[in-house]
């Protein structure tokens, strides 16, 4: 009875300092802070391999530079891009989010999805000879699968009666 008793702690024991050192593994990359709103605050987390991602410092610098040069065609593109940029994001953030959150998700989706019915992505996939070989061979796929994957969020979750009614298309 006492090496079964024993032999119980020593699991139990086991699977607790697994979990802890699982849990802390899992956490010493990642950085998690709260930002201050009017009725609260939000919990944010940021991994330390890209600690500047969900901070378009960059790109909203660029934006400004392009109004001010008066260059609205190149930041049109430039502005699809990043836009495509979140929709990629998005296709990967949906599917983690429970149903109510998703809905929210989805609802600026279709909103996006609506506008491109009018306004299609301004910029296209450039040739081989615009970027040149090593950018067709290292990043041409790595685009086109976002491209991909952009169009086919924005089919799937549609244009439809989302916007108004916040529900989504399953």
């Amino acid at each position: 009875m006492k090496k079964r008793i024993r032999a119980i702690l020593i699991v139990t024991a086991a699977f607790v300092l697994g979990v802890a050192v699982g849990q802390f593994v899992a956490r010493r990359n990642v950085v998690t802070y709260a930002v201050p709103v009017p009725n609260g605050e939000i919990r944010n987390a940021v991994h330390m391999d890209w600690p500047t991602y969900g901070l378009p410092m960059a790109e909203y610098r660029m934006f400004l530079m392009g109004l001010d040069h008066g260059d609205t065609n190149r930041l049109r593109q430039r502005i699809d891009t990043c836009l495509d940029m979140a929709l990629f994001d998005a296709s990967f953030r949906r599917p983690a989010l429970p149903d109510r959150e998703r809905a929210e998700v989805d609802k600026a989706i279709a909103a996006v999805a609506k506008y491109r019915i009018d306004h299609p992505r301004s910029n296209t996939m450039p040739t081989r000879e615009e970027v040149g070989e090593r950018w067709w061979r290292d990043d041409h796929p790595y685009w086109c699968n976002q491209y991909n994957t952009v169009d086919a969020l924005l089919e799937e979750v549609g244009t439809g009666d989302e916007i108004t009614t916040g529900a989504s298309k399953k």
